[in-house]
């Protein structure tokens, strides 16, 4: 299902993508990123997934309800990347 990528390995790059989404609108620190995936995690546990922490499945829904992504889209390695739009930043 994964290929050479493992899930986390492919929830990290899901991450990043969707982080770079939100830095293109505006939103470019892990704080103000936190705030927008719902204050599900703070900053510094955000930052660590990024670098290498566990991502778990709660955490990767909730990633994917804030950002109005389809359910599973955080763990489909071959998920087009043009699925995540930038955000509107006037509700942050």
């Amino acid at each position: 299902m994964f290929g050479y990528m493992s899930r986390q390995n492919v929830r990290r790059a899901r991450l990043i993508r969707a982080l770079q989404h939100l830095s293109a609108s505006g939103i470019d620190t892990f704080e103000a990123q936190a705030r927008h995936l719902g204050n599900a995690i703070g900053a510094a546990r955000l930052e660590a997934m990024v670098t290498g922490s566990y991502i778990n499945t709660w955490f990767a829904r909730c990633v994917e309800h804030s950002m109005g992504l389809t359910k599973g889209w955080m763990d489909e390695a071959d998920a087009p990347d043009t699925d995540v739009e930038p955000v509107d930043t006037t509700s942050v």
